[in-house]
């Protein structure tokens, strides 16, 4: 749940990518830091084939369309959208 500013409380679900991608050199794995993305719930639901049900309904993500908005890398707390 999350308090909006006029008091009331609201559901919000959100879902993370989290990726070592930039972090795979020559085949090989190699341990580092993890890169966190917030991405849509649909997103997550696409690439499992998992069924979230109604919490896609109360995601800040979805149905934003451009891609730089729909994948968030976090780098601070306040960077995640509620």
């Amino acid at each position: 749940m999350v308090r909006k500013r006029d008091g009331k409380q609201n559901l919000s679900a959100t879902a993370y990518l989290l990726s070592e991608a930039n972090l795979l050199t020559d085949l090989e794995f190699v341990f580092g830091q993890f890169r966190t993305y917030q991405v849509p719930i649909s997103y997550i639901q696409q690439l499992t084939g998992l069924d979230f049900g109604n919490l896609v309904n109360n995601d800040p993500k979805e149905g934003i369309e451009e891609a730089v908005n729909r994948f968030t890398e976090l780098k601070h707390l306040a960077d995640i959208r509620f």
